[in-house]
């Protein structure tokens, strides 16, 4: 298992697997189609990421359910 690394550069925290790697490329690749064929554009580039999220994640990208309620 690889461990988390900040990276110096950009100051972020590099994936911990490659698995997640592909996920978030997935989703960037989806995110730029939509923006491509959107009226939105990259004007909205949350908006986009967001939806290509719930997309290309499906089930893993809902919210929790509350039974509470």
């Amino acid at each position: 298992m690889n461990t988390p690394e900040l990276s110096e550069e950009t100051g972020i925290i590099l994936p911990l697997t490659d698995e997640l790697a592909q996920w978030e490329l997935r989703i960037a690749q989806r995110a730029d189609q939509l923006a491509a064929k959107t009226e939105r554009g990259r004007n909205h580039d949350l908006e986009n990421w967001l939806q290509a999220e719930r997309e290309v994640m499906g089930d893993f990208a809902k919210p929790p359910v509350d039974f509470a309620s």
